[in-house]
This record gives C-alpha cells, structure tokens and sequence, in this order.
C-alpha cells in the first residue's frame, strides 16, 4: 500500500509507481531477501491481483504466476478463512512493518481481528479489496464471496493479458492437485528455480486431489446459488461450468 496508503481499496492504479514509491518498495524487498541470505523472492499477497499493472511498474524483472481454481472451492476457503481471521503473531509483525503515520488507517483493522478471535465471531471482510468493495458488504454472504472473487481474479486475468507474455504463467490448482510432478516442472523451469526438484517432491508428497471437490459437501448450496450470477462469466471464460 506504499503507492497509496490512503486508500480505501487494493486496486492502486499503475501512476502511483512514482520514482520514489518504486525505490522505497524495492529496498524493503531487497533487505528481506539480504536477511534471508539472498536467492530469489516471491511475494504471494492475494490483493497484488488488483494491482498487477502497479507490481509490474516497480518490479519491472518479476515474473507473475497466476493460479486459477475452481471459484466455488475458493467460496468455501474464502468462508473458513474469514472466520479464523489472521494469525496473532502475523498480525504484530505486520503492524510493526507499517510506518507509525499509517497507523490510524491499519488499527482499527488490527482490532477487530483480535476482537473477532475473543469473540470467536466472523471478520467483516478477509481477502482482497476490489473497488466497491463497502457496498458489496450488503449483499448476500454467496453474492458477496463470488463478486470478490470475480473482481479480484478477473483484474489479474486482464491486466497480465496486456505483459509479455514470458512473464506470465498460468495454472490451474487442479492440475496441481492431479498432476503435481508435471505442473510444478512446469513451474519451477518458469521461474528458473535452481533447486526445484525440491519443489516437484515436496509437490508430489503433498497434493491431494480429494480437495478439488470439498466445495460440494462443505459449502451451503445456498452460497453457491447465490454466488453464481457473480461467478458465471468468469467461470466460463475459465472453462469451469456450473453443475
């Protein structure tokens, strides 16, 4: 949010990559990756889908990998994911990541996290912002999960339409889950990984394909109904189609 710590949504627009929010962005990365001992960086913060154009600006080398799934698995996960909430420790280490000025805008946040694990009770929100995302609250909780979702993806979809195209790749999570040896091989020659049989082992050892179809015995068909007149279209432009 460097780009434009005021804002209400994650959709910076590609202009606030101004000289100086590119060198500031860039040293904190680079110190991340001096601490780590050095090697290759990957940042996989849901909300970069709304700004690709904007990541693109100030890491002009970076490579995107997009990872498209089923959007009714992702209402089911998206579900769970905002009734846990962030992890406690995470979240301190993000507030100590944000410069004090910017605290006013990060706390409140912060504090209905931590209520909502006292409370046990639901976040407003989890995940990403797209814009309108403050009236998209009223909808229905399957309405308001599939129009996250399409918004959010659809961003990313387009936006990395217009790069060179050998900085893009994509995949989808069920071939991963189905086949895990060819598509992280895939993966890892992309992005040029030095050790990534690591990768395609631990790939190999971990996938599980029953998580393709949990959706159907874990998510509310009411959600699904729902959600569908948000998440048709790009579910087909994705050649997923509705049962």
């Amino acid at each position: 949010m460097r780009g434009d710590p005021k804002r209400d949504d994650d959709a910076i627009p590609a202009d606030r990559a101004t000289p100086q929010v590119c060198d500031a962005i860039r040293e904190a990365f680079q110190h991340r990756v001096q601490a780590a001992g050095g090697g290759q960086f990957c940042e996989k913060t849901p909300s970069n889908c709304l700004r690709a154009e904007f990541v693109a600006r100030v890491l002009p080398e970076a490579k995107f990998v997009l990872v498209v799934r089923d959007g009714r698995s992702v209402l089911r996960s998206s579900d769970e994911m905002q009734g846990q909430g962030i992890n406690r420790r995470r979240l301190i280490t993000r507030l100590r990541e944000v410069p004090p000025w910017h605290w006013p805008k990060y706390v409140p946040i912060a504090v209905e996290t931590l209520g909502a694990k006292l409370f046990k009770r639901k976040l407003s929100w989890w995940g990403p912002k797209p814009a309108g995302w403050r009236e998209a609250m009223h909808m229905s909780k399957g309405a308001r999960l599939g129009w996250q979702w399409s918004e959010t993806l659809r961003s990313a979809l387009d936006a990395t339409e217009h790069f060179s195209q050998d900085r893009v790749f994509q995949f989808r999570y069920e071939d991963m889950m189905a086949s895990p040896k060819q598509t992280m091989g895939a993966l890892v020659d992309f992005c040029g990984f030095d050790h990534g049989q690591v990768m395609i082992d631990r790939a190999v050892k971990e996938a599980d394909p029953t998580r393709i179809d949990r959706w159907r015995s874990e998510l509310d068909p009411k959600v699904v109904q729902d959600a569908r007149p948000q998440m048709e279209a790009l579910m087909d432009r994705l050649g997923y189609c509705f049962d």
